[in-house]
């Protein structure tokens, strides 16, 4: 039976390794997602931190603690004991990256008389995807508002209903902002609650 050592990755779960494979290489198989881009010719995107454990990268081994324990390059490391690592943009099986980007504000429409449709268009050539019931954060002014995502992940478009009756200021003042504005910040997806419509 093939050794295997257990990966723990910034707290978002663990996959099995052998010690022949690369940590990369295992937590794809996994379904985890590392951000890696070799093929691009852009390297060190999945550099990160050993936070316990050893690791052999390119002909020398790496302890949790050592100096260089913070520059491991987990796409040539390979493991020579249980680790817990600690790289930015790791997504956990099932989880979907979260993008901030800037959107246009496309069309606004009154739903009733306190509720209304915004559609947002997100940028061309950066691909955003989310779950059915996952939400957005609009960005405005160093803060974040949080609004469900209305329509199914289906190329650009972003479908938002906002509540802004009279009891409710802070939505009035987004609402003044979308009318006035052509753009908006927004962070997606968020949250872990969602329709799984695999």
């Amino acid at each position: 039976m093939l050794q295997h050592f257990t990966i723990t990755v910034n707290g978002k779960g663990n996959f099995p390794c052998r010690p022949d494979q690369t940590i990369v290489e295992a937590g794809q198989q996994a379904g985890f997602g590392f951000p890696v881009a070799c093929r691009n010719g852009v390297c060190e995107r999945c550099m990160g931190t050993l936070q316990r454990g050893h690791v052999q990268q390119r002909n020398h081994t790496i302890h949790a603690g050592d100096a260089n324990s913070t520059q491991v390059l987990y796409c040539v490391a390979q493991p020579l004991s249980d680790c817990e690592i600690d790289v930015s943009e790791v997504t956990a099986p099932g989880e979907l990256p979260s993008h901030e980007v800037h959107c246009q504000i496309q069309q606004i429409e009154a739903l009733n008389h306190d509720v209304s449709r915004v559609w947002l268009q997100l940028p061309a050539g950066k691909r955003v995807l989310w779950h059915a019931g996952q939400y957005m954060m609009l960005n405005l002014n160093g803060e974040g508002f949080p609004f469900s995502i209305a329509n199914h992940c289906d190329g650009r478009r972003l479908e938002l209903h906002i509540r802004h009756g009279d009891d409710n200021s802070a939505a009035q003042d987004i609402m003044a902002y979308l009318e006035s504005a052509s753009t908006v910040s927004a962070t997606l997806p968020a949250g872990m609650r969602f329709i799984d419509s695999a």
